[in-house]
């Protein structure tokens, strides 16, 4: 899996981000493979959720590594981490209704899946259209195989 990494000079512990301005030659956050030399991996829910977007400007790349990197522990978060990632429309899918209802309650959790929608709609790589009879969405994509459909749940959009 890929690590969300900072530089050593930068400092997040503040409201502000703090840095080396003698370090710009260096990106602030990089999105690699292995800690790269003067970098150090941030591994939280938080620090992914507010600088991961700084690396993957497409929302839908954003949602995806959210998505495989931290649904595996879903289990095992507080509810102030699953808070973060239900308003990105993602959780364990064996998680239980109730069980989110008490997290967020539905109306606000249908009002993140519509943010989430829109933020899908403006990567530019995919096209959301409503189902007439339902509230379903679905990612339409065109490539070389052609047409392929998915609907938006809480699991990866390709």
């Amino acid at each position: 899996m890929k690590k969300l990494t900072k530089r050593f000079d930068v400092d997040i512990t503040g409201e502000v981000i703090i840095y080396d301005p003698l370090e710009e030659g260096n990106p602030r956050f990089k999105f690699e493979d292995s800690v790269s030399s003067g970098y150090e991996e941030l591994t939280s829910i938080s620090d992914w959720n507010n600088y991961l977007r700084r690396v993957l400007t497409q929302y839908k790349k954003f949602r995806n590594e959210m998505i495989i990197n931290f649904i595996p522990g879903w289990f095992s978060y507080n509810n102030a981490q699953k808070k973060i990632l239900i308003r990105h429309w993602i959780w364990d899918s064996s998680e239980s209704i109730p069980e989110l209802d008490l997290l967020i309650p539905l109306n606000k959790r249908n009002t993140f899946k519509r943010n989430v929608i829109d933020s899908l709609n403006n990567g530019g790589n995919c096209n959301i259209c409503k189902s007439n009879d339902s509230e379903k969405y679905f990612d339409i994509q065109v490539d070389d195989a052609g047409v392929i459909v998915v609907e938006v749940t809480t699991d990866l959009i390709f």
